[in-house]
């Protein structure tokens, strides 16, 4: 039985615009947490490393939004 390295608790910690509520699973030996978008308010499934590496910083609906919004000012 192959056991891994425990997962770090980073239950309510913030991180860039979301904000951890609780542990959700793990996919290929990488914690998933649920987080709140603090932008909109919708709730969904980031891994634990995306979120320590701001490789996720906001949910794709925000990130899209800003995007056309600054693609917008850009004319």
């Amino acid at each position: 039985m192959k056991i891994g390295r425990p997962i770090k608790n980073i239950l309510d910690q913030e991180f860039n615009y979301w904000k951890v509520l609780e542990f959700s699973h793990v996919q290929n030996g990488n914690a998933c947490w649920k987080c709140q978008c603090q932008l909109c308010g919708d709730i969904y499934p980031v891994l634990a490393t995306n979120l320590k590496s701001g490789d996720s910083t906001k949910c794709k609906k925000c990130a899209n939004a800003e995007r056309r919004q600054h693609y917008a000012r850009a004319i």
